[in-house]
């Protein structure tokens, strides 16, 4: 833990305007804005037990000269501290103009379907809700997706916040825009409001251009200042991000709304690395309880068309090093199969999250089922090494075939936190959990994979978690094992909350 933390977090306060108006009654709301907080406290306490443990190791670093001056030395990314500090905890920045992105156009199409519709509903909301209808259309689920106005904002932030995480940690790689159909990021994407299959002026891009105004420029909305800022300069020794937004993603397909997911956001920070920095290989590893069947849809279309490209290409004497420069991606998940999306046992459903694929038709997919245990010990020695080494395994086997680079690959983790053994009962009712111990252990072994396979280089994209216990917990242990340097710093007692 030096001065200059290789480790930060960033949390991104736009999440918090993300709320249910249909009516007053939240008891069954459990994707809600209060979900932050308790990732917050967790963050905060995983950074307090660190240097805790770290100033006993070593007393002469805590050494201050008094309270009064130790108080008047504290900052939230501490880097004042005598002993150097754990992680950075910055506020994420904010462009209303995110959503209008190359990136974002990558994953989710022209602004002007699918994301459209989306910021119809959120800015029609209010006066939809009046008139005693929902803001979700019939034909989508009315118990887990929601909308109010100001989600526009908290989907735009979590865009801004995953492009500053891959920045953050891929600023100083020299920028490589590569050939993908889709302008540099950064570009702004009008968008014609005179344009409609009714030769008249089309309602969705009217609310496209009313959600971003001013598309021709990139606007820069003030957030709180953090002590330091935010920005990508300053921090260039950062190589591992933990990126705290709302609504979640993985649910979220290209053109399709599920499971509190409205864009997929972990795909979205995977297309920025690759627009902007050249990126090509990206393996994401997704923990949530539950199977993204979103981003393992996404993934599987942009292999198929990678593929198709490669399997077009004419070669010439100019033109031998075109293979291999489309996006390809490793999808690996480790979930409850009882669980959503497939808990109701639907074949399609079950089916993709029990998919495994090791290069056929360009695809490379792991799924692994959760597992009961009967306790912490069993669970470390029977069930966590298959875990990983299925996943991993997997990862290593697709870096291989696809001859990835260090240079060329960026290892993205979904981390939801749903799969604790302090999750709701009747959210996780299946005895399918992991310990809190878990998540520390795992962000120790993937940092190791990722050392050996992308020189180290991590974003983490927060997904699902909903009681306020298992978030602290899940998150805290989380990024303790980001921030230490092998298990055997890890304290494994700190995060037991008592019942």
């Amino acid at each position: 833990m030096s001065p200059e933390s290789e480790v930060a977090v960033l949390l991104q306060p736009r999440g918090l305007l993300h709320r249910f108006i249909r009516h007053r009654d939240l008891s069954s709301i459990v994707e809600r804005p209060e979900r932050l907080r308790a990732v917050a406290i967790g963050i905060a306490a995983a950074r307090a037990a660190l240097e805790v443990q770290r100033d006993r190791a070593d007393p002469a670093l805590g050494v201050t000269d008094g309270l009064v001056d130790a108080i008047l030395k504290l900052r939230i990314d501490g880097i004042e501290s005598t002993g150097g500090i754990a992680f950075h905890i910055l506020s994420a920045n904010f462009s209303s103009n995110s959503l209008a992105s190359a990136a974002v156009r990558f994953i989710h199409g022209e602004p002007s379907e699918y994301l459209s519709k989306v910021l119809s509903w959120a800015l029609n909301s209010e006066d939809v809700i009046r008139r005693g209808e929902s803001e979700i259309p019939k034909g989508f689920s009315q118990g887990d997706l929601y909308l109010c106005p100001q989600s526009i904002d908290a989907l735009s932030g979590a865009v801004s916040a995953v492009f500053q995480a891959v920045d953050m940690v891929l600023g100083s790689k020299v920028t490589n825009k590569v050939g993908t159909g889709s302008s540099a990021e950064g570009c702004t994407i009008p968008v014609s409001s005179t344009s409609s299959a009714h030769d008249s002026p089309s309602a969705d891009n009217a609310v496209l251009e009313t959600a971003h105004p001013s598309l021709d420029e990139p606007q820069q909305v003030p957030l709180p200042p953090s002590p330091t800022g935010t920005s990508a300069v300053g921090y260039s020794n950062v190589k591992r991000v933990f990126v705290c937004i709302r609504p979640p993603g993985h649910h979220c397909s290209d053109d399709t709304p599920s499971g509190f997911c409205f864009i997929n956001n972990i795909l979205i920070a995977a297309s920025h690395a690759h627009i902007r920095y050249g990126i090509k290989r990206a393996v994401i590893l997704d923990i949530d309880l539950h199977h993204g069947n979103g981003t393992q849809a996404i993934a599987w279309s942009i292999n198929a068309e990678t593929a198709r490209e490669e399997e077009s290409n004419v070669l010439t004497e100019e033109g031998r090093d075109l293979p291999g420069t489309g996006l390809k991606v490793f999808y690996g998940s480790l979930h409850d199969i009882l669980s959503f999306p497939c808990e109701d046992g639907e074949p399609k459903a079950t089916q993709a999250a029990s998919t495994i694929l090791r290069g056929a038709h360009g695809q490379y997919i792991e799924n692994v089922h959760l597992e009961s245990y009967t306790d912490e010990a069993d669970f470390f020695l029977r069930l966590y090494p298959s875990y990983l080494n299925t996943l991993l395994g997997g990862a290593r086997e697709f870096l291989e075939a696809t001859q990835a680079t260090s240079e060329d690959t960026m290892v993205y983790i979904s981390a939801g936190f749903d799969a604790s053994l302090h999750e709701h009962p009747y959210m996780s009712r299946h005895n399918r959990n992991v310990p809190t111990a878990f998540y520390s252990r795992f962000a120790v072994d993937v940092r190791a994979f990722a050392e050996e396979c992308c020189n180290g280089r991590i974003v983490a994209v927060l997904e699902g978690g909903y009681s306020d216990r298992a978030l602290i917990s899940g998150s805290g242990a989380f990024m303790q094992g980001l921030a230490v340097d092998s298990a055997q710093q890890l304290a494994t007692d700190w995060w037991n909350v008592i019942a």
